[in-house]
């Protein structure tokens, strides 16, 4: 038996595009303990990361909450931050990235 489940779709993605989790049912006890226990490391260990670093995230989104990404931006001495709205937002972060990275 496969989940079939449809996952909400947040703002940034197209409305017509359908997201479906393809993963036997019998997997999920074990994802969803591997998605408890991975976190992010110590507050104090995040603040030692200086190499400068692009963040990007979408609001709305299920799966990775935008405060998550708030967090990170104020925790990171050298983050920054750009969100998505809506698709053509995401479709800018490969120019985003390119800019960041100095390309």
């Amino acid at each position: 038996m496969r989940l079939e489940a449809t996952v909400p779709n947040p703002p940034a993605v197209p409305a017509d595009l359908v997201l479906r989790p393809d993963i036997a049912e019998e997997l999920m006890p074990t994802i969803f303990r591997g998605a408890a226990l991975s976190d992010l490391p110590p507050r104090a260990e995040l603040t030692e990361v200086t190499q400068p670093t692009l963040i990007l995230a979408w609001a709305g989104d299920p799966g990775h909450p935008l405060s998550t990404a708030e967090d990170l931006v104020a925790i990171l001495p050298n983050a920054e931050l750009r969100i998505a709205q809506n698709p053509d937002d995401v479709a800018k972060w490969v120019s985003v990235a390119d800019e960041f990275l100095g390309r």
